[in-house]
């Protein structure tokens, strides 16, 4: 991505980024806390955090967060109703 002549880089497995982009995608760092400590299906039985040490799990913790975003904006948060649930 350039931006007046400058290159940003950004680094999409950096944990942090990860982080941030679970929050956003719950609303709540507490919510998103809990996601990445919980095991997902869609990460083979693991939680986003044992997978997040290496490139392709990064890689499909960023996919499976994108997914639930999409799905939350197309149904008007479907998703985030069963993540509060975990509490």
């Amino acid at each position: 991505m350039a931006r007046g002549g400058n290159i940003i880089l950004m680094h999409r497995y950096d944990a942090t980024y990860i982080a941030e982009l679970a929050t956003r995608v719950f609303g709540d760092s507490k919510k998103a806390a809990k996601w990445l400590d919980r095991a997902s299906v869609q990460l083979g039985g693991c939680s986003p955090r044992e997978i997040l040490a290496t490139e392709d799990g990064a890689g499909r913790i960023v996919e499976l967060l994108t997914q639930i975003d999409d799905d939350n904006r197309l149904h008007g948060g479907g998703l985030r109703g069963s993540v509060a649930r975990m509490e």
